[in-house]
């Protein structure tokens, strides 16, 4: 199973927390994008017969959710070839396994397992502000700032290149004042969010109490070489902070920019998304209505890709692990597993992932979304 996919939540173990205070964002994306968290001590590492087990010396609070497995970082292993980002197999609570192509032998060394981030760095740092960039070469390897000092929602901006955290250039901010929100009031209330990532992109999702805010930064999946396909969608003076779950383009949806146009010139370009005729395109969102769940047609639950149109009717590419429900799913609860489903030929786990209070999206956690 493909480790390139990488699912966060604020339950889980070591995981830290957002909240209506300035920097809890930062601390999330942190952990999420570049560090990692939840670290335990192991008490053994054996390989036998290309399966690599280890034992965790404390309750590694790690669980898979449906068929796919957390990613673990093994780290301060001997032989090295067993360090690295792998996709767990949960075997009890002080338990995991991975496989591997090491000859059987015991691992020496003081050897670490956490949940692995998604493979970003934190390039320039302030007090409260943060800018990031993917790992990933075969990636535009744009720049992400975000500015966590007010609270309840952060600034966040695209740049084409930066030389330190207060200067960048070429920027895309969703086409107004560029907002990620955390909570709905200024107090250190836990809010509930969720992550989903892989080299290139992530979501961010956040219950910030009446309801779910919705925000995405990094590379679409492209139909071709594309330098500034690149995206962010955040809201700003006129559109709502839901709109990931929102189709067509009217002037209400369009709160995502790329970097730029598909001609590669000139400043950002805003797109929208589109999907299947079949999945709802009214103001309400994905979700809202549609065909029963599941369907009444082999009890199956049917999805779309969702595509990134540039202002303009230009298809771009797609949005990496985000499908469309087919069907009214009002009645299904936040964070429902759907397990089993088909995607090009595999089976893949998905999350029911309210973009607002009544509309939802599907979230691929398995993967690989490119």
């Amino acid at each position: 199973m493909t480790a390139s996919v990488r699912f966060y939540q604020s339950t889980n173990a070591g995981a830290p927390q957002v909240n209506g205070a300035a920097g809890s964002l930062i601390a999330v994306l942190d952990a999420c994008l570049v560090t990692g968290y939840g670290s335990v001590n192991a008490a053994s590492l054996v390989v036998s017969n290309s399966v690599a087990t280890v034992t965790t010396a404390t309750a590694h609070g790690l669980s898979a959710v449906g068929t796919t497995g957390p990613v673990v970082r093994v780290e301060g292993a001997t032989p090295a070839e067993l360090n690295g980002d792998w996709r767990a197999t949960i075997i009890d609570t002080t338990h995991l396994s991975f496989s591997t192509s090491v000859s059987d032998q015991t691992a020496t060394g003081t050897i670490t397992v956490k949940r692995a981030p998604a493979g970003w760095e934190k390039v320039y740092s302030g007090t409260n502000k943060a800018a990031y960039r993917s790992l990933d070469v075969t990636g535009t390897r744009l720049y992400l700032r975000v500015d966590d000092t007010v609270g309840v929602y952060a600034d966040v901006s695209g740049y084409e290149s930066m030389s330190d955290i207060d200067t960048g250039t070429g920027p895309f901010n969703g086409g107004g004042s560029g907002r990620w929100y955390k909570s709905d009031t200024a107090n250190t209330t836990a809010r509930g969010w969720r992550v989903y990532a892989d080299s290139r992109c992530f979501y961010f999702y956040a219950n910030k109490g009446t309801e779910t805010a919705a925000a995405w930064f990094g590379d679409i999946v492209s139909n071709i070489p594309d330098a500034y396909s690149c995206g962010i969608t955040a809201t700003d003076q006129y559109h709502y902070d839901y709109g990931m779950a929102t189709l067509g383009s009217s002037d209400g949806r369009q709160n995502s920019q790329f970097a730029r146009s598909y001609t590669g010139t000139g400043a950002a370009a805003s797109f929208y998304r589109e999907s299947n005729a079949i999945v709802n395109h009214s103001s309400s969102g994905m979700g809202y209505s549609g065909m029963p769940y599941p369907s009444p047609v082999g009890n199956e639950v049917i999805a779309c890709p969702v595509l990134c149109v540039q202002a303009g009717g230009i298809y771009r590419g797609d949005m990496p692990g985000l499908y469309g429900p087919a069907h009214n799913m009002r009645a299904v609860a936040d964070g429902t597993l759907i397990s089993g489903m088909q995607v090009n030929g595999s089976s893949r786990d998905f999350i029911v992932q309210r973009a607002r209070d009544d509309n939802c999206v599907l979230m691929d956690i398995t993967g690989p979304w490119r």
